[in-house]
């Protein structure tokens, strides 16, 4: 997960249109994190009956475990958009806070390794809350 983060937790403050020289101001941080999560699948929905060439809906819920401390919850679900595009929508919580939403698409068909690319964000999707590109893609068997 690859993410923008202000020290303080709080943009600078920007009266009018986004200016990108805010990530010029050494206060700026970026970085990024690798989470090995561990998914299983709680349902599956059948596909619909308006249009049963869709792929079936899974939900799945897992863990991701942060260092040695901050166990991450996380829960979503897998489903087919139509046109051949396979959808992630995902959220992480910890103690019972959702803490991030994440939306992708599948890279590659139907049970690629490759996984799925999207984008994560706060809760509340506010104007100057932090938002990053993420991957996520299988490791072993």
């Amino acid at each position: 997960m690859f993410g923008l983060q202000w020290p303080n937790g709080k943009l600078p403050d920007i009266t009018d249109e986004l200016d990108p020289s805010v990530f010029c101001n050494v206060q700026y941080v970026e970085y990024h994190s690798c989470f090995h999560t561990t998914l299983r699948v709680t349902s599956i929905d059948p596909p619909s009956e308006h249009d049963p060439q869709r792929k079936p809906t899974i939900h799945f819920e897992g863990e991701s475990l942060v260092g040695t401390m901050t166990e991450i919850h996380v829960q979503g679900a897998v489903y087919d958009e139509g046109g051949g595009v396979i959808r992630w929508s995902m959220s992480s919580s910890v103690a019972g806070e959702v803490r991030l939403l994440m939306e992708g698409v599948q890279i590659g068909g139907v049970q690629s390794a490759a996984g799925w690319a999207g984008c994560w964000t706060a809760p509340a999707r506010g104007q100057y809350d932090p938002a990053g590109p993420t991957w996520a893609y299988k490791m072993g068997g």
